[in-house]
């Protein structure tokens, strides 16, 4: 006669606390209790974690928004510059952050982008004098 006892079921598996979902999840809770310090240190190593994650750009885009609210304007310039350089066609987070640091920093004290000197006019010719 065979035993006709169920098998045990398996425990779920565990819920990992360093992978990019658990350090996402993590810093938005700390990021909504306006934990900023913490939460921008939590989206980077989300980021950084798992770097072709889809969600990495937005990561990247919530850490400027973080470094904003604590008015740490340069460290935030960098941040969205990362995020341009690492995610360039992601323009939907691009976008956010540019108008998260442009609302927030200083006016006139961080330019958005560098920006060469002018072009300077041409000097028109002056007409030779007649010796009068």
């Amino acid at each position: 006669m065979a035993d006709s006892a169920q098998p045990e079921a398996l425990p779920p598996p565990a819920k990992r606390t360093d992978g990019f979902d658990a350090l996402f999840e993590t810093a938005d809770n700390l990021r909504l209790g306006q934990s900023y310090v913490a939460a921008a240190d939590a989206y980077a190593r989300a980021a950084a974690s798992e770097p072709n994650n889809p969600r990495a750009p937005r990561a990247l885009a919530n850490r400027v928004e973080c470094l904003v609210a604590l008015g740490r304007f340069p460290e935030a310039r960098v941040a969205l510059n990362d995020l341009e350089r690492r995610y360039p066609r992601f323009s939907g987070e691009i976008s956010l952050a540019r108008e998260q640091l442009a609302r927030a920093e200083p006016e006139g004290q961080y330019p958005a982008k560098a920006v060469s000197a002018p072009e300077p006019a041409p000097v028109p010719a002056s007409k030779p004098s007649s010796g009068q």
